[in-house]
């Protein structure tokens, strides 16, 4: 047998999911920032999600379908859902594996890897780009399936806290009772905001001469341009999605913001097993990769999957804010 086919042929599932596991994660702004520090694995791909009703989580609306998949438990609604499907294929054709056979200085064991793991990095980052759509409308009370349509909208009953006609140390102090009202104690946190609710917060900080006193002022953060007022980070968030009605609409409107608690158990990612004969054995997998012959003998088909959803368990915890007259 060729020597490099025979390298391909030596990687088991087991290894192929290893190793799309160990690629180093694209950075994504929401769905790395809030949902890669508490994730639970499924193997069924049918789970149960509880979202705490807090102090006034409400059902705003359902999609057409997904009535019979929300019930009511004490403080929480229960939500049930397949857990959506993500497959990617990739491929290693003949004439890639004679290109490689013809390197006859190289290490071919380290070249089949790298082929293997170049095609798994570029899926791992379309996985990625898709979290980070869901993570955003997780983070606003927004259950998507794996089409990114909205199935259920949760809303708070609480009015946005208004920064108009406040000073800047009043608008935090409101914040700060909101998040220890649902939170119970008083809980670090930061902001994504809207450019003209950004905007009008920046005259506020002149009025007050917070930019003189130094406790206000512009800087980069996470390569974004941000706001930080005592203590406090403003990041511009102008992402949009389609709604059910395939209408484009902001998650965050120019006049708003919201306020997300730091290192609070309110954002989770499950993740099922993937939908693969190899996979039926293994424990589940954030990421699934194999290799599988291509059909006609073509070559080899590197085969990748993920399962995963993002959820805000706790919606009343993202606090609202608005620069309204």
């Amino acid at each position: 047998m060729n020597e490099i086919i025979r390298l391909i042929e030596q990687w088991k599932a087991v290894d192929t999911t290893t190793s799309i596991n160990q690629i180093k994660d694209t950075e994504t702004f929401i769905y790395s920032r809030y949902f890669t520090k508490k994730v639970k694995g499924h193997k069924s791909n049918k789970i149960e999600i509880p979202i705490k009703r807090g102090a006034g989580c409400v059902l705003e609306s359902v999609s057409y379908g997904g009535e019979h998949l929300v019930s009511e438990r004490n403080d929480e609604y229960l939500v049930n859902l397949d857990l959506p499907r993500f497959p990617l294929v990739g491929q290693i054709l003949a004439h890639t594996i004679n290109d490689i056979k013809s390197y006859e200085t190289a290490d071919q064991k380290t070249e089949v890897g790298k082929l293997i793991g170049e095609i798994q990095a570029d899926h791992k980052r379309s996985f990625l780009t898709t979290l980070e759509y869901m993570a955003a409308g997780a983070l606003f009370g927004k259950i998507m399936d794996g089409k990114g349509k909205i199935l259920f909208e949760f809303k708070s009953t609480k009015n946005p806290i208004n920064l108009k006609g406040k000073d800047t140390i009043s608008f935090l102090r409101d914040i700060d009772t909101q998040l220890v009202d649902e939170l119970g104690k008083y809980q670090s946190y930061e902001f994504l905001a809207g450019n003209n609710f950004l905007s009008k917060l920046w005259e506020q900080c002149v009025l007050e001469k917070l930019d003189e006193k130094k406790t206000a002022f512009w800087t980069v953060k996470d390569d974004r341009r941000c706001l930080e007022v005592h203590g406090i980070v403003f990041f511009p968030y102008i992402a949009t999605y389609k709604n059910t009605d395939d209408e484009v609409k902001k998650f965050i409107e120019d006049d708003e913001a919201v306020c997300i608690p730091i290192g609070v158990d309110a954002f989770i990612t499950h993740y099922g097993r993937a939908d693969h004969i190899k996979a039926v054995s293994m424990s589940p997998q954030q990421f699934f990769s194999a290799i599988d012959n291509h059909t006609r003998g073509q070559g080899y088909d590197i085969l990748s999957e993920t399962k995963s959803i993002p959820i805000c368990e706790r919606p009343t915890a993202v606090i609202k804010a608005i620069y309204q007259a």
